[in-house]
């Protein structure tokens, strides 16, 4: 059974993930931020000469927690698109990708299979059966798209590399048996363990993410 979640919104694919040209790294994170910085600046001049001092204050808290959300739901995007291309996901914003070449539009629509909660702005990951195995089985057609979104990205959650370093030192199939006990203790027998073709493609997935966060260090080290 999958736990209710209450006060969920459609979620739209951030502005940086959108065009052919789509990419999240760090200037672009430092342009959020710029952006707010300048809109705080209009603003406090706005209410200068409007002399609403202290409704200048609450509207300038109001736009720092725009930035904050807008930061930290970048920084949610970022630990999605990790997870879809690890688990080879074809049923999220891969869907979204693929559809383009019948519909232009489709990255401006709510990705497929994704939700947000509109109380906390978490987002909720819907229907996960599309991947791991599933995916892993439809490599061939679907790589380009997964690899696509995994080269557009160079921002990543430090907890995340953390623990993905550790995941690359460890036996796949014995820590997803692992975890997927702790989580569901009473269908732990019931459920095989990974087939070892299948935690071989999973390793090989984690090494790639972890050489590509590394390329993006060499990037952005050097600058």
């Amino acid at each position: 059974m999958t736990q209710w979640v209450d006060g969920l919104e459609p979620a739209h694919i951030p502005g940086p993930f959108r065009p052919s040209s789509r990419h999240l790294h760090p200037p672009d994170v430092n342009l959020q931020t710029l952006i707010l910085s300048e809109r705080n600046k209009i603003l406090g001049q706005a209410t200068n000469v409007t002399q609403c001092s202290s409704l200048s204050q609450q509207a300038k808290g109001l736009l720092d927690e725009e930035g904050q959300r807008e930061l930290k739901d970048l920084a949610q995007w970022s630990d999605l698109v990790i997870f879809d291309y690890l688990t080879a996901n074809l049923d999220r914003v891969v869907n979204n990708l693929y559809n383009m070449q019948w519909n232009t539009g489709m990255m401006d629509a709510p990705a497929h299979n994704l939700a947000r909660q509109t109380a906390t702005g978490l987002l909720v990951f819907l229907d996960n059966e599309s991947g791991l195995l599933h995916g892993f089985r439809l490599l061939d057609k679907y790589e380009p798209y997964h690899r696509k979104l995994l080269d557009s990205l160079c921002v990543f959650r430090r907890s995340t590399v953390e623990n993905l370093e550790k995941l690359s030192r460890s036996d796949v199939a014995t820590e997803f048996s692992k975890r997927v006990s702790e989580a569901h203790p009473d269908m732990s027998d019931a459920l095989p363990p990974l087939p070892d073709k299948y935690a071989r493609i999973l390793a090989e997935r984690i090494r790639t993410v972890l050489n590509h966060v590394r390329g993006c260090e060499r990037i952005y080290d050097s600058s």
